[in-house]
């Protein structure tokens, strides 16, 4: 099979449009037009006849290989991989990049269930983010002419006088991804593990009415318009809802929410949510929905006619996750709807993830702190809580020297909690509870608003100091991280502790004063002379230390023992 795709790979190819998707097939033949190669081809396809359109602009037939997606992609992937080695191969090379590209993004998952123009079920690529919309677009860019030389009318019938019309670029290209996406998931297995032939089956499922299901799943992803929470601050609890309007309107790009800080602290506490509307096209194109509705604006203007109905789509599944939404969908307009403090406590924790997961993002105020990052230290043991002023280990100031007995049989040290605050630094114990204690999600902290659930201050408050054995804490600082209750939270070290994990991590260049013992008598080889610095390193510390080797005789072991009694 190898060397009959490695013959494949050298012919030109182009990709032929169906409809369901995986419809779709490759054709490839060869420069002279014949559809063989340097040997009688066994495998897989059919020969047809094409018409393709020549460098000088001329309808030409050929005699092709077309090959089903599935049957394609191997040969198609292995062209990307090998380096072109014939002019004509270059339409091969491309359709081999389009197909790791749609090979990746089915990796991530991300496919949508649809229904093509005929009523046939119909996987594709999405929801696309913007990144991946500009991989897609580069990809068309660099398509050759000879990958979509197949012309839109092959006998020329519309216009026989004028020049062959080829299909563009992009629309092409996100077909054969489409085709790809929706070649994949149907295995043989695939439709008793989906309990029906629709969006498993290989044979084309003619399902028209899921066309609406199809088009609410789309609606917030990459059809229509994309949805999005900008939470303001109001000046009392409860005032009735303002027109967001075009004043109202925030680029995503350009902040996360809606006030500034000094905006912030002027306000005494309400919430609104204010709906926001983008594009799935055009990660810069974002309206307040208000706008949207009202026709006003140059971005409202810039969203298709189908995307207010988009929108609410969207916001049907997205109240479903998140109740506090059901009020929009009866308004005229969605454009904005108050919050109590219990439903953004609850945007604070997981339903913030939900909302996320299905395509619509939480927008906070710009400068509001928000959360806190909790950080175990690990140090020597201290009859006080580590990290207040009064209490620094005192010997951090030792010099280099480790206090004896640190990591000894038995040897405990101090784990501590600290919990830092945006940029500001940990918190004081004083601080904490009086995050603990509050009652709204909203405290004003160190001159500024912070915007926190009581609930998690509480659980940080609760956190006890303890003390845990010498080997389970150096490994927790040389890892960086633990696990503490299910959770991974970050560890550092502090004093003694620090100093050790330093000289353990430090560079090995460091010991390069440390040479062979006088009463060695032997010459040591480089590897051997590091071996012997790194049982010095590891005494020096009041590490144990064991240099295994398989010659009875090695040098490095009479100079270790050398070195250990001081000759």
């Amino acid at each position: 099979m190898l060397p009959e795709i490695s013959d494949l790979i050298h012919r030109s190819a182009v990709f032929l449009p169906g409809d369901p998707a995986r419809g779709g097939r490759i054709a490839l033949w060869q420069a002279d037009g014949t559809g063989t190669g340097a040997r009688p081809w066994t495998g897989a396809g059919s020969f047809e006849e094409l018409t393709v359109v020549t460098p000088d602009l001329r309808r030409t037939p050929v005699r092709a290989l077309v090959l089903t997606i599935d049957e394609a992609l191997p040969v198609l992937t292995r062209a990307r991989t090998r380096a072109e080695t014939a002019a004509d191969s270059g339409s091969t090379a491309f359709w081999g990049a389009a197909a790791l590209l749609a090979l990746r993004f089915a990796a991530q998952g991300k496919l949508l269930p649809g229904v093509s123009p005929a009523g046939h079920d119909a996987w594709r690529i999405g929801p696309l983010e913007a990144v991946d919309l500009d991989e897609v677009r580069a990809l068309a860019a660099a398509m050759p002419p000879a990958a979509r030389c197949v012309p839109i009318d092959p006998e020329g019938a519309l216009d026989p006088e004028g020049p062959p019309r080829l299909p563009a670029a992009e629309p092409l290209l996100r077909a054969f991804l489409d085709a790809v996406a929706d070649t994949l998931p149907r295995s043989p297995a695939a439709p008793a593990a989906a309990g029906g032939p629709a969006f498993a089956a290989r044979p084309a499922e003619r399902r028209p009415d899921l066309r609406e299901w199809a088009a609410e799943v789309a609606a917030g992803h990459d059809a229509g318009a994309r949805l999005s929470l900008r939470i303001e601050l109001t000046r009392e609890p409860g005032r009735a809802p303002q027109a967001a309007g075009a004043a109202g309107a925030r680029a995503a790009a350009e902040a996360d929410g809606a006030t500034t800080a000094s905006e912030a602290a002027g306000h005494a506490g309400g919430f609104r949510a204010v709906l926001q509307m983008h594009s799935p096209a055009d990660a810069a194109l974002v309206a307040d929905a208000a706008d949207v509705w009202a026709g006003s604006g140059a971005a409202a203007a810039a969203f298709p006619p189908g995307a207010r109905l988009d929108a609410l789509r969207a916001l049907r599944r997205a109240a479903r996750l998140w109740p506090p939404l059901a009020p929009l969908l009866g308004a005229a307009v969605p454009d904005s709807v108050e919050l109590a403090d219990e439903e953004v406590t609850e945007l604070l924790g997981e339903t913030a993830a939900a909302l996320a997961a299905d395509g619509v993002q939480v927008h906070w105020p710009r400068g509001l702190v928000r959360g806190l990052t909790p950080r175990a230290v690990v140090g020597p043991p201290s009859p006080t809580r580590p990290g207040s002023p009064d209490t620094q280990d005192t010997q951090d100031t030792a010099g280099s020297s480790l206090p004896s007995g640190l990591l000894s049989p038995g040897a405990l040290l101090s784990f501590s909690w600290r919990h830092a605050l945006g940029d500001r630094g940990d918190l004081t114990p004083a601080e904490l509870d009086r995050l603990a204690e509050a009652h709204r999600p909203l405290v004003r902290l160190r001159d500024q608003w912070v915007l926190i659930d009581p609930a998690e201050a509480r659980r940080a408050r609760a956190l006890q100091d303890r003390t845990v054995a010498a080997a389970d804490a150096l490994a927790a600082v040389l890892t960086g991280s633990a696990e503490i209750d299910g959770e991974r939270v970050a560890v550092e070290a502090s004093g003694a502790v620090e100093r050790l994990r330093a000289r353990l991590t430090g560079d090995a260049r460091e010991d390069e004063g440390i040479a062979a013992p006088p009463g060695l008598r032997a010459t040591l080889r480089d590897y051997q002379l590091r071996g012997l610095r790194w049982l010095a390193r590891m005494t020096s510390l009041g590490l144990g230390a064991c240099l295994a080797d398989v010659v009875p005789t090695n040098p490095v072991s009479h100079a270790g023992r050398v070195a250990l009694r001081g000759d």
